[in-house]
């Protein structure tokens, strides 16, 4: 029968090296971050979704005697694991408290554009949260970023040891270097993962293959601001989702914004318009972005337009069609911004409308939204689903814009519409 086991730590500490290894043994697959990835906060766990990953985990590998999987998020999950397989054997690796916080720091220093942290669902002002990796970390209550990595290498150790002394024969706590660079302590976590001595492949030397220098991404990552002016135009990425062409002026006008600075990404394709917000924007968000500004492909605006919008720093803002707009925009008063240019309006007008990073975190947290698709290896926030809300009289159907216009009010942004932008559509 197949044997399961799992390598956990606070990651930085040493999976690569024990994948690395695990694989040179006589039948035995390991793996490394296989998606979907597990959250960290066991309520957002769907039913029977440990069992399916390791039944997941059997069906990929289905020649092999052992199958090892490796990850940080496992260990809230390990008691759980333990009852759904009995005979699950979980080493976890552990390196010093400072090598874990350098480590981290230089990772997320070169895999980020600006100030990112793992462990804070709520980032600090200058700061971000991946929406995909966050998750699988706890979000901690630390004074700093630097307390935030100490705390969780804490919370990681003092969870393991508790664990270790709950069940020994399934649980041990290995020193990464000496497990894997030494070969007493290679053959010891061998033996404990279920390879008898005399069928071990002793293979050290390998730790130092660990420690990924940055994230691998699909796409190239949001280009580094050179300065603190929020105005950078590095900071906003503009999206153009379209069917079948841009029109020329759209067109030539994307051409400038892109010499002035702005990284513009024009996507064919999608007959589902949905799917393409919800894939470009999590897209987006992965990549470091801070901000979205999105331009129908039919739309006539001025690059000007673009710094306009930004400047007034708004969570959220769009442009307003006079032409198929005037009732809409007199049926709002005047915002109390400090420009009488801006009125409320229920719904964003896609045709040009800029979102900060913030709208839509908080819209993934507060909702709370989840992250789909993740074992197709590109991952989607579904932001722009449409959804259907119950009035007094009826149920009505909101489209993909409507629908994310509810999220953004559930979430308790209100939607502001600059009146003089002169864009237009056609």
């Amino acid at each position: 029968m197949q044997k399961i086991a799992l390598i956990i730590g606070t990651g930085m500490c040493g999976f690569q090296a024990a994948v690395d290894v695990l694989n040179r043994q006589l039948d035995c697959t390991a793996s490394f971050l296989k998606a979907p990835f597990l959250p960290w906060d066991k309520k957002l766990c769907f039913p029977k979704q440990l069992e399916n990953r390791l039944n997941r985990l059997r069906r990929k590998s289905p020649d092999a005697d052992l199958i090892v999987d490796a990850g940080w998020f496992y260990l809230p999950h390990v008691e759980q694991l333990l009852q759904i397989e009995p005979n699950l054997q979980i080493a976890c690796l552990q390196r010093p408290q400072r090598e874990i916080i350098d480590s981290f720091l230089d990772f997320l220093k070169r895999s980020y554009p600006v100030p990112t942290t793992y462990w804070k669902e709520t980032p600090p002002t200058g700061w971000q949260i991946d929406p995909h990796l966050s998750r699988t970390y706890p979000d901690l209550d630390s004074e700093s970023f630097l307390d935030s990595i100490s705390d969780y290498w804490t919370l990681y150790r003092e969870t393991s040891v508790r664990l270790a002394e709950k069940y020994p024969q399934q649980f041990r706590i290995f020193e990464a270097q000496y497990a894997l660079d030494s070969k007493p302590g290679l053959s010891k976590f061998l033996e404990f993962l279920g390879f008898p001595e005399g069928q071990q492949r002793i293979v050290t030397g390998r730790y130092a293959i660990d420690r990924p220098a940055e994230l691998k991404r699909l796409r190239p990552m949001a280009p580094r601001p050179e300065t603190n002016n929020p105005m950078e135009p590095c900071r906003c990425l503009i999206l153009v989702p379209y069917y079948s062409k841009i029109s020329m002026h759209c067109n030539q006008n994307l051409k400038e914004l892109e010499k002035r600075g702005y990284v513009v990404r024009r996507v064919q394709g999608y007959a589902a318009i949905d799917q393409a917000r919800n894939q470009l924007a999590t897209d987006a968000l992965i990549d470091g972005f801070e901000e979205t500004l999105w331009i129908d492909a039919d739309c006539h605006f001025d690059p000007s337009d673009v710094d306009k919008i930004r400047s007034h720093q708004l969570p959220i803002c769009c442009a307003v069609d006079a032409d198929i707009s005037k009732e809409l925009i007199r049926s709002n008063q005047p915002s109390h911004q400090s420009t009488s240019s801006l009125v409320t309006v229920p719904t964003a007008s896609p045709m040009f409308l800029h979102i900060r990073r913030q709208v839509y975190n908080d819209m993934q947290i507060r909702l709370p939204l989840p992250v789909t698709n993740e074992r197709f290896q590109h991952p989607v926030i579904p932001f722009f689903r449409p959804m259907h809300v119950r009035t007094a009289s009826e149920t009505v159907y909101l489209n993909d814009i409507q629908g994310f216009s509810q999220r953004v009010r559930m979430t308790g942004f209100t939607i502001q519409a600059d009146i003089s932008l002169k864009v237009r559509m056609g």
